[in-house]
């Protein structure tokens, strides 16, 4: 897919990591959002220009230390945990944005989520079955199936199997090897929704 986004050179060396946990100079404890815009940009952050996430521009989260706009350190409610915290900020919001934003789903509705084991995958499948969906999913392998059905999918299906029916919306971050099993199982009027990575044009 081409890129929306300006596309930059990554400036070597660079520290690595997009999402964090940790504490403010005051002692808050925050949640590091991930993706940050021009400091005028006050529309959705995905559709600014001049958009970037940790160790495209600035030090990532691997760093010791790392400098935030205010705007993407988040107080960490007290009841997630500091270790939780740390690895919502990309897979999390990526997953939300793709199920209550885009996908317009609603309790009843099926979803099929490919590569039901990834990060995006699994947080789908949490909150798709959350929120009453009926959560579908594949993988390649059994153990991958498994850990799908333990996190709430209804059903489990090998990657590129036939489905018994086509569904309302297919979730697909992995790209060209389902391309064509997600064009297959999405419903007429249904809807595609992927998070793949950005590639230069």
């Amino acid at each position: 897919m081409g890129v929306t986004a300006q596309a930059k050179p990554i400036v070597f060396p660079m520290i690595l990591g997009n999402n964090g946990a940790g504490t403010l100079d005051d002692g808050t404890e925050v949640i590091i959002y991930p993706l940050m815009g021009a400091p005028d940009w006050r529309n959705d952050e995905t559709l600014d220009p001049d958009w970037n996430i940790f160790s495209q521009r600035v030090p990532g989260t691997f760093a010791d230390y790392v400098a935030v706009p205010c705007r993407n350190a988040i107080p960490r409610p007290s009841g997630i945990s500091a270790l939780e915290a740390s690895v919502m900020g990309t897979a999390w919001l990526t997953a939300y944005r793709m199920l209550f934003t885009k996908s317009g789903l609603k309790p009843g509705q099926t979803m099929l989520v490919q590569g039901g084991s990834g990060g995006v995958a699994t947080a789908l499948i949490q909150l798709g079955r959350a929120a009453g969906i009926e959560v579908w999913a594949t993988s390649r392998t059994p153990k991958g199936r498994e850990l799908a059905e333990r996190l709430g999918a209804h059903r489990t299906f090998a990657s590129g199997e036939k489905l018994p029916r086509r569904v309302e919306a297919v979730m697909d971050s992995v790209g060209q090897a389902t391309w064509p099993h997600t064009l297959e199982s999405v419903g007429r009027g249904g809807r595609h929704h992927g998070n793949y990575h950005r590639q230069r044009s």
